[in-house]
């Protein structure tokens, strides 16, 4: 059922045509009420095919409703609607809309006296690129309030308006009253295909009539980005308004703001030219002074060119400013909306232009841009371009960057517009922070107070960047492990202020502080990045006793963990300067481990789950760890055998530390022969075989094979000897042919002949 109607005269209709609008039209309807409540009104909507319940809610607001047959012109629909309109003003609407809830500005017009001799006012039509109608958005002054008096008519089968000869005049622009539209969000492809194909057919449609009809070619360039032949339409309007042609001074600045856009986009030759001449001919629209200035300074900002940036950028936020205080000349609004006036530009434009301020040695400015960021419209790639600009005023030293940083941190974590978009900024935040952290530092900036982290020391305690600045500036070990306690999230905590602590002598993890295993494998790959921690940290694993210290013992099982897996275990050593010597190098690494993971295992686990069968429920990483710590067993117990076979069978669990068992092999003593024992031995065998071969004809294909086939590349001494204690045990009782296998074969070879 409608809003009650008003004794008096109607003020004001609102008319609206709809066909299957259910997702979003009781949204404006509702919308609307406080305007039916405000003034007189009367709703009149016309239904062009709905099958979806849009009707039935319609019929619940209207207190005009009928059906008209869709004809493919929506001037003869919207037409159809003023025909039916009883009030003095007329206001258009679309099902995808929905007014915005300030409407002292359109109540106040229609009330006062202008309302009796203008003729028409322009509304912002705020076009959306999410339905939650935040972020990325354009705006445009639509034609959408028409006195009737005038007796004006829509025209136009698409893009319909109402056609005012006189230009501009007695039409009023109403710049705070926003009609908020969201009907090009999400469109699938066949839907989004199918409405730009429609409007192309029919706008081609006009142009093959009127060629140099410039409002055609306009709508064309709104309408065609992508065509084959866009460019060369974009170059007929071009011309046309060189020409000034018709409604060219109204029209103009939308064709070069597509100009440059395509021409940047596109890096054709005419974009230096284009840009000039919408500076020089309509210096005053909005349109070159926003959006043309906007993608100029991205220009000059790639070229390096930071003084034309400065300039250009400097236009753009007075435009701005002017633009929505009501000042200046809208008319070009009235004939495309703004793509680069928004929110977002807006605070992009701020980093670039800080950036350039910085380059031209004029820090104080961009420390005064950045702290006049909205930080609600900044995605993570303009929070971390944002940091890197404050990060170079900080560098700079001329300027204090605390202002700027302590409006960010405040502004950037409020849940605005919503809770995810904080998430998603502070993540950048403290991933660009991490960064910076130690960025770069030299002895003289520290020296002058510009140290790196000394550009966080302002955040304090309130957050882990804040903490570590902090603990790089405290001299006292007991405030240092204070200040460790605090934190709260380590993958926010710089490792490099961590690794100060470690180096000055804090014993981590802090026993106030205990850590999550997932916190502990973060921070260890973080740490062992540091080529003075990781000795440091070897030493002291060899030097702890890890009895009763959950903590410790899981904390250096996870480092050395990571350490032989990491290691470089084939390159060579320098005694006195390798970064084992702490632990008495490869070797005396190896053997930690086993001690570790011994003590890590029976600890962990019962001691059933760590015997046969019960090993499958282990992680593939701990199996091997039993089977590293049963090697070592072994070969105290004299059995270098049991010692290759347990740490073959961890390989198969783990590939990955091939190249420590294969190092632990060929470097463990009890598993290395005297070079002149072995070399005796060999000599005697290699005696033995020469003479059983020697039982064999010449020719024997056996004796040619042994013959032609070499060692294998890594063969050893140990390998060979039983390859040749094998040959002599098997030629003397059996036929040579039948016993050798290839391997054995190119074993022999070379000690044979």
């Amino acid at each position: 059922m409608g809003t009650e109607k008003k004794k008096q005269p109607i003020l004001l209709t609102i008319g609206m045509i709809f066909k299957n609008e259910s997702r979003c039209l009781e949204r404006c309807l509702k919308s609307l009420e406080p305007l039916r409540r405000a003034i007189p009104c009367e709703l009149v909507m016309a239904d062009t095919g709905s099958g979806d319940g849009s009707r039935e809610t319609a019929a619940r607001y209207a207190d005009v409703l009928f059906d008209f047959p869709w004809t493919d012109d929506f001037s003869a629909a919207r037409n159809a609607v003023m025909d039916r309109a009883s009030g003095r003003w007329f206001l258009t609407v679309d099902a995808d809309e929905c007014l915005d809830p300030d409407i002292t500005e359109l109540t106040g017009f229609l009330l006062s006296k202008a309302a009796e001799t203008e003729k028409g006012c322009t509304l912002v039509q705020r076009n959306y690129e999410t339905y939650s109608m935040n972020g990325e958005y354009s705006d445009f002054m639509a034609m959408r309030l028409l006195r009737m008096s005038t007796g004006l008519r829509y025209a136009g089968v698409i893009h319909e308006a109402w056609p005012f000869t006189s230009g501009t005049q007695n039409i009023v622009f109403l710049t705070k009253t926003i009609l908020h539209h969201d009907g090009y969000v999400n469109l699938n492809e066949k839907e989004g295909e199918a409405k730009r194909e429609r409007n192309l057919a029919l706008i081609r449609k006009n142009i093959a009539g009127e060629p140099e009809n410039l409002k055609y070619l306009l709508q064309y360039l709104e309408s065609g980005t992508g065509e084959k032949d866009y460019t060369e339409v974009l170059r007929r309007a071009v011309r046309l308004v060189e020409k000034k042609c018709e409604l060219w001074e109204y029209l103009g600045p939308s064709v070069f703001r597509y100009a440059v856009q395509e021409a940047r986009t596109q890096r054709l030759k005419e974009f230096e030219k284009w840009v000039t001449q919408a500076r020089e001919w309509f210096p005053d629209s909005f349109l070159t002074q926003v959006d043309v200035e906007y993608i100029a300074l991205t220009h000059s900002w790639e070229k390096r060119d930071y003084a034309a940036c400065i300039r250009g950028g400097e236009r753009y936020l007075k435009a701005l400013e002017d633009y929505r205080a009501g000042r200046g000349d809208l008319t070009g609004l009235l004939f495309a909306s703004f793509y680069y006036g928004t929110p977002p530009c807006e605070q992009s434009l701020k980093i670039y232009l800080a950036d350039s301020h910085v380059k031209e040695r004029n820090p104080k400015r961009a420390a005064q841009l950045l702290e006049s960021v909205d930080c609600r419209y900044l995605d993570p790639e303009t929070v971390e371009n944002f940091m890197r600009v404050l990060w170079k005023v900080h560098a700079d030293g001329e300027t204090d960057a605390a202002p700027a940083l302590m409006h960010f941190y405040e502004e950037a974590k409020k849940p605005l517009p919503d809770k995810v978009s904080a998430e998603k900024r502070m993540r950048a935040f403290y991933g660009t922070a991490l960064k910076l952290f130690m960025y770069q530092e030299d002895e003289k900036a520290a020296e002058e107070g510009r140290s790196s982290h000394a550009l966080f020391l302002p955040l304090g305690e309130s957050c882990e960047v804040g903490l570590a600045a902090l603990v790089m500036e405290t001299g006292s070990l007991a405030e240092m492990e204070r200040l460790l306690t605090l934190v709260q999230r380590w993958d926010r905590f710089p490792a490099e202020a961590l690794a100060h602590a470690i180096k000055r002598g804090i014993a981590f993890p802090v026993p106030e502080k205990p850590l999550k295993p997932e916190e502990m494998d973060s921070l260890v790959i973080r740490l062992t990045a540091d080529r003075e921690v990781f000795p440091l940290l070897l030493g002291r694993v060899k030097e702890m006793n890890f009895s009763g210290n959950w903590q410790e013992l899981i904390w250096n099982r996870k480092f050395l963990s990571l350490a032989v897996r990491t290691y470089n275990w084939k390159r060579d050593e320098t005694p006195g300067a390798s970064s084992l010597d702490a632990v008495g190098g490869k070797m005396g690494l190896a053997r930690l481990y086993a001690i570790v993971e011994e003590t890590f295992l029976c600890h962990y686990y019962a001691q059933e789950v760590l015997c046969g069968e019960g090993l499958l429920v282990l992680p593939a990483f701990d199996r091997f760890g039993r089977h590293y710590v049963q090697a070592f067993g072994a070969l105290e117990k004299g059995n270098p055998a049991g010692f290759v076979q347990e740490l073959k069978k961890g390989l198969h669990i783990c590939p990955e530390l091939t190249p420590m068992v294969e190092y632990l092999i060929k470097n463990t003593p009890q598993l290395t022969r005297e070079p002149e024992a072995a070399a005796a031995e060999l000599a005697a065998l290699a005696e033995q075989v020469k003479r059983l071969l020697a039982m064999y004809p010449a020719d024997d294909p056996a004796v040619a094979a042994i013959k032609k086939r070499g060692l294998p590349e890594g063969g050893r001494i140990n390998r060979t000897i039983k390859y040749l204690q094998s040959a002599v045990k098997k030629m003397s009782n059996h036929p040579f042919t039948a016993l050798f296998s290839f391997q054995k074969v190119k074993a022999i070879k070379s000690i044979i002949l």
